[in-house]
């Protein structure tokens, strides 16, 4: 069976999900944070990674935080295989194409740019200077925040959501009255459909991204959002109880292709 290639945006979301707090490989990066130092990590297939560097020691041995913190210390680039859980090369010099457009001002991060876009990898990069950790990853730029500030957006997203289901189960329960009088319209329907499309974004656009930042530290909030998106369930029952013509399925992509201004 051909391997699934993975897109852009899939790609992030693991390299995010791989250095988010309670992995091993954020706390490798804790260690290099509170030292005051900095680093670059190359994820990705080994033997290409190398093609694109030169120097450094090979190693080849399971990655550990400790170890990889004091390989850090070195001024060169580690190379990690896509996972994170096998250390090949450290203090590698990366070589990438200089022709490859950077908007990127520090070296180290212009460099990681370049190589991420080049080997289609994952490189992220830490920053003495400011403290922070940027995920390049193939075309795409992630800056990760700190642990309190995706905990505030997760429970100020979570508020909102709130608020949002809460339209939703108004609409619901409306949409039960009318149907026991037997004077159901479309728009009592359409607008189930309309709540729940609108908390369904909510939390993909801006609940889920903090809560996966988070990894480990986000569980709570995760089993909270679980329990809230409930509803969401039940609207999908209307689609199935009111659609004639297509699946209830090719009616929420529908739903889903519908820009903000035409849901609301």
């Amino acid at each position: 069976m051909p391997k699934k290639i993975k897109t852009e945006e899939e790609a992030l979301h693991e390299a995010i999900r791989m250095v988010a707090p309670g992995t091993p490989l954020r706390e490798a990066i804790a260690y290099i944070l509170q030292a005051g130092t900095g680093a670059m990590l190359c994820f990705g297939e080994p033997n290409r990674l190398a093609r694109l560097s030169e120097g450094g020691v090979e190693l080849n041995v399971e990655m550990r935080p400790q170890l990889l913190y004091e390989l850090s210390k070195m001024d060169g680039s580690i190379i990690l295989n896509e996972k994170g859980t096998r250390i090949y090369f450290a203090n590698r010099f990366m070589k990438p194409n200089t022709r490859i457009p950077s908007e990127e001002t520090g070296t180290r991060h212009r460099v990681a740019q370049r190589i991420a876009s080049q080997a289609k990898c994952t490189v992220v990069t830490v920053s003495q200077r400011r403290a922070s950790v940027t995920v390049f990853c193939h075309g795409r730029k992630y800056q990760m925040k700190t642990v309190q500030v995706q905990v505030n957006k997760a429970i100020q997203g979570i508020q909102t959501l709130e608020r949002y289901v809460q339209t939703l189960q108004l609409a619901l329960r409306e949409l039960t009255m009318r149907e026991m009088g037997d004077w159901v319209n479309l728009p009592d329907v359409c607008r189930v459909l309309q709540r729940a499309e609108m908390a369904d974004r909510m939390f993909r656009r801006e609940v889920y991204p903090a809560i996966e930042e988070l990894g480990g530290e986000g569980r709570l909030f995760l089993l909270q959002t679980t329990e809230l998106l409930k509803p969401l369930d039940e609207a999908k029952l209307v689609i199935k109880d009111y659609a004639r013509e297509r699946s209830a399925d090719a009616v929420l992509e529908r739903v889903h292709n519908l820009s903000d201004e035409d849901l609301l």
